[in-house]
């Protein structure tokens, strides 16, 4: 492997620990551990989940301390090694349950079953069908390509392996049958998820199925069935019961160093809101290691939300911006995360000393990280227009042309904001013109080219203003609970959806009081309704299929096909448990999942999450490993 001095000083640890030991194959026992960290690091695992792969037998089979494991691994290393560690009367179910609790245990563990039922092949008839049988029992669901290896092994037994194909096939919640002219890519690489399926292909249109199958294959959404089509049925089925499950969903605007102070200072109006409570706060991520603390926080909430796609503002600092990113790669979140610029009409904390420090400084940054992660990437972030001078927007545009970079930032949320930008911008027609004078709102008219942009809030846009915004092509962020928290105002959504605009909702934590975008979705609809009763009697409210379709399928048109599980959407899946809010009678599936939303089920019943094909979690409690009820 391609390995850093940390990893190498990991690697001759084990292998001085490990000295002496054999495997039944005759080889070193070094070679084991060192196929661990390799298949983790296949699989983008990171180093120090591979240098996890390398310990987890020290503490069972040699004499490493925990002291030594810390120092070279770290405190997260050092507690994935003791959940992996068999301790004396140990009961192999609660063994399982503590590793599948924690993430880092959970892929060793399934690396490590892997390489051995791949060694597996030379041991004896005795000791494969021991091996065979413990995996189907306790590890089938670790891994898709576990249940391959073990049919693999299966038929390498000289005797018939029927009984023991059966017991794979018939396992309840996992369930694995050959099909020959299944490719061996797409058995590793795709499973299918059963369960109680919602989702929405237009508008209007929410498909609801009781107990179907949605199947995912490279990441990627090949339909919802009612029964498996023929070409999948060697697929591995998760077994969700009578639980929902329903897209990830996408916040088109939430603010990262907001987060900490959520649900404070809500009795102020913005511009209060901003100096008091905004700004000092955003000024303290220039200390790292507050940045850190903060930030790990924010991934780890939008770990377990329900959003699998974000358009997230960090701050002014560059060293705390690229550690979010850090910090969101490894959530598994798919983000786009933007360093904020702002040069003028700002504490003096917070304000770039000149609009060519602002622009050297985002250079440098995007510089850093453009290409570095896979599913997070930098999204240019002027704050809004009353903080950046015309010299930093043109700066910002060539930018832009430069690494074609998405677009984010504010627009027509607070009237006294409003009059702050005619202050600064006596000659633009109205807000989004200033923008757009600098090709930063959806289009570079002086280049001929498409930008993709979103805005957040868009309370108060004029008529020539939602002309531009549809002729551009920019995206709404419709950020309701915001709105309503600053005393903004109510936007016309209605509008803007006959408008035909393109139209997502954002949480806007911390404007927004939380980051639950179904929450998200009910507060759409309840500002809806205040607009049709308060402003225009005209405007219809928008009803709980279209809130939802904004909150998934209309937000993800953002970042491309997602949001849906149509086929060739990206295979993002939320699954909710609703028994935590039971009900005395039967309710259809549609009342199930608009119930869930108005009572935030997503804050105390998600129990399983997948993002681009990839498992982030899955806390459903098991009768039986591989049985989902």
């Amino acid at each position: 492997m391609d390995c850093s001095y940390r990893f190498k000083k990991a690697l001759e640890y084990a292998a001085a620990k490990h000295k002496g030991q054999y495997r039944k194959g005759g080889e070193a026992y070094i070679t084991h551990p060192e196929a661990v960290a390799r298949i983790l690091r296949d699989k983008g695992f990171d180093e120090d989940y591979q240098i996890a792969g390398l310990f987890h037998d020290l503490l069972e089979d040699t004499d490493a301390s925990e002291e030594e494991i810390e120092a070279l691994g770290g405190p997260e290393v050092l507690e994935a090694v003791k959940l992996l560690t068999k301790q004396k009367g140990y009961a192999m179910a609660d063994y399982i349950h503590g590793i599948k609790a924690n993430p880092m245990a959970a892929a060793v563990k399934a690396a490590d079953r892997l390489h051995n039922i791949q060694s597996a092949v030379i041991a004896d008839e005795a000791f494969k069908r021991k091996y065979i049988l413990e995996s189907i029992n306790w590890y089938l669901d670790f891994s898709p390509e576990i249940p391959v290896a073990v049919k693999k092994l299966a038929d390498t037994l000289k005797s018939p392996p029927r009984k023991l194909l059966e017991a794979i096939a018939g396992k309840p919640g996992f369930s694995y049958v050959k099909n020959e002219h299944e490719t061996e890519d797409l058995r590793t690489s795709a499973f299918i998820l059963k369960g109680d399926i919602c989702y929405s292909i237009s508008l209007n249109e929410m498909i609801t199925m009781e107990g179907a199958y949605a199947v995912c294959v490279d990441g990627k959404s090949r339909g919802v069935y009612k029964t498996v089509p023929e070409e999948y049925r060697s697929l591995p089925i998760y077994d969700y019961g009578r639980r929902i499950i329903i897209p990830g969903m996408v916040d088109l605007h939430i603010h990262a160093p907001q987060y900490a102070f959520r649900g404070t200072g809500m009795d102020m109006e913005l511009m209060e809101w901003l100096q008091s409570r905004t700004f000092p706060e955003e000024a303290r991520y220039e200390d790292e290691q507050y940045a850190r603390k903060a930030y790990t926080i924010f991934a780890e909430q939008m770990k377990k939300s329900a959003t699998s796609h974000a358009c997230i503002f960090a701050t002014k600092h560059r060293k705390a911006t690229e550690l979010l990113m850090e910090l969101m790669e490894d959530s598994g979140i798919v983000s786009l995360v933007g360093k904020v610029n702002m040069d003028r009409e700002a504490p003096e904390s917070l304000c770039e000393p000149s609009a060519d420090y602002s622009a050297f400084d985002t250079f440098g940054w995007i510089n850093s990280v453009n290409g570095k992660y896979k599913n997070t990437k930098p999204i240019l972030t002027p704050r809004f227009i009353p903080c950046c001078t015309p010299e930093l927007l043109e700066q910002l545009r060539e930018i832009q042309n430069a690494y074609d970079l998405p677009v984010q930032s504010h627009l027509s949320e607070n009237p006294g904001e409003i009059e702050w930008v005619r202050q600064h911008c006596p000659d633009a027609l109205f807000y989004g013109d200033a923008y757009d004078g600098y090709g930063l709102f959806g289009e570079d008219h002086r280049r001929g080219r498409s930008i993709r942009t979103v805005m957040a809030h868009c309370v108060y846009s004029s008529e020539d203003e939602i002309k531009r915004l549809h002729d551009n092509g920019v995206f709404v962020a419709h950020c309701p609970a915001s709105n309503v928290n600053l005393s903004s105002g109510i936007a016309p959504v209605r509008k803007y959806i006959d408008e035909g605009l393109k139209i997502g909702i954002g949480s806007d934590v911390a404007g927004g009081h939380t980051e639950s975008m179904l929450q998200a979705v009910c507060h759409a609809v309840q500002a809806s309704k205040m607009y049709w009763r308060l402003e225009d009697r005209n405007m219809k409210p928008l009803s709980f299929d279209e809130a939802f379709y904004l909150g998934t399928k209309g937000g993800g048109e953002f970042f491309g096909k997602v949001g849906s599980f149509e086929e060739g959407y990206d295979f993002s899946a939320v699954i909710l448990d609703d028994s935590y809010i039971p009900y005395p009678g039967e309710l259809t599936l549609h009342d199930r999942l608009e119930r869930a939303a108005y009572l935030s089920l997503d804050m105390v019943g998600l129990c399983a999450k997948y993002v681009a094909g990839r498992k982030l979690f899955d806390y459903t409690p098991e009768v039986d490993i591989g049985q989902r009820t």
